[in-house]
């Protein structure tokens, strides 16, 4: 499958989930179950949520829990993606915001044997987490779960 056709699949996931959440956390494990799924379980995703000390506190693991990444947490208050590499790993950082305030940071995982992350990538993640934002707005407030 071309990549374009792979992200326009993933698009229409994404949509799908929106259309059957019953609420905030529920639309938000089902768009991070589907990305998952939809790449062969090949990444790591972690979902981080703010405290109020500025720190970050891990929520939601798919995969396996990495550090690497963890540290540029920070630059999420920016309202930007970033994506790293080193060596053998990548990892794109994203901050989904709503109504204005950082509500969670997303950090995807992937050695670069099994994908190398392209800006393709990056616009594309970039468009998914304004969209989680945005529909993450429309639910009553809850927080997401382990």
């Amino acid at each position: 499958m071309r990549k374009s056709d792979f992200l326009d699949q993933l698009r229409l996931e994404v949509g799908l989930a929106y259309d059957y959440a019953v609420d905030k956390e529920d639309f938000f494990k089902k768009v991070l179950n589907k990305l998952y799924e939809m790449v062969n379980k090949r990444c790591n995703i972690t979902v981080y949520i703010p405290l109020e000390d500025g720190n970050l506190s891990r929520r939601y693991v798919l995969g396996k829990a990495e550090e690497f990444g963890v540290g540029f947490t920070g630059l999420c208050t920016l309202n930007t993606s970033v994506l790293l590499n080193k060596n053998n790993e990548q990892a794109i950082i994203s901050p989904i915001f709503e109504n204005g305030s950082l509500t969670y940071v997303i950090c995807i995982n992937i050695i670069t044997e099994s994908y190398r992350l392209s800006k393709q990538d990056m616009e594309f993640v970039n468009e998914l987490v304004r969209f989680i934002g945005a529909k993450c707005a429309t639910f009553p407030n809850s927080e997401l779960e382990e």
